[in-house]
């Protein structure tokens, strides 16, 4: 079994793992409370919070049974998604926030590489990308 050690706390944990410290996770928290302070968007925060997004991100995993359709079709894997994200950002479209059609599974990896595509010039292109994901998988799973 390959292992890895913590940067933290230097413990030995398998990879796959946490650290059995929770030290990851505290992290996390940190960096998020350092964020929500000085970056955040006060107002996306706001729907984040409600109970309409809590029932929106649900339905959204329950619609794609929970994978991350991006890496299903563009990359031909299975892999699990954490997260919905807005196809149609918030910033952009405030109305759009609870809208299924506007939400699409996505796994971290593949939400950070979308945001990038975002940032760089690419914005259209991939929400063009993603809408066609969509109706894709609709097709083929319903």
């Amino acid at each position: 079994m390959l292992y890895r050690y913590c940067g933290t706390c230097r413990n030995k944990y398998p990879i796959g793992d946490k650290c059995l410290n929770g030290c990851m996770d505290k992290q996390r928290h940190e960096s998020n409370k350092g964020y929500d302070k000085f970056s955040r968007n006060k107002e996306s925060t706001a729907v984040y919070a409600t109970k309409e997004w809590k029932q929106s991100t649900k339905q959204c995993k329950d619609k794609f049974n929970g994978l991350d359709i991006y890496e299903y079709y563009i990359n031909s894997i299975i892999v699990y998604g954490n997260l919905s994200h807005h196809i149609i950002e918030l910033t952009e479209d405030k109305s759009k926030a609870y809208e299924l059609d506007n939400l699409i599974y996505l796994s971290d990896k593949t939400h950070k590489m979308v945001h990038i595509a975002y940032k760089n010039d690419n914005k259209k292109e991939m929400q063009q990308l993603l809408i066609k994901l969509i109706r894709r998988y609709e097709s083929e799973f319903k």
